[in-house]
């Protein structure tokens, strides 16, 4: 599943249903789910974080170890 900017309009509580909706069907369906935000909370409930600046990748790692979200610019692909 591809999604991009899933929660961008919605107020915290919802954006934290709607993101909880997306664990779930990652588990029960086996699917991945690639995620775009601009939302540093909900790249760090994600396993895995891609970083871009300018459309180059500046960080790829475990979203654990996501550095400072000013060093990697405004947009985050992240993968479920």
């Amino acid at each position: 599943m591809f999604t991009d900017e899933p929660t961008g309009n919605l107020d915290t509580h919802t954006a934290n249903e709607v993101f909880s909706l997306f664990e779930r069907f990652n588990v029960e369906h086996q699917c991945a789910i690639e995620i775009v935000t601009h939302d540093p909370r909900l790249s760090a409930r994600c396993p895995r974080t891609i970083g871009l600046t300018d459309s180059r990748v500046v960080y790829d790692d475990a979203s654990a170890d996501l550095p400072s979200l000013l060093t990697l610019g405004r947009q985050l692909t992240i993968k479920l």
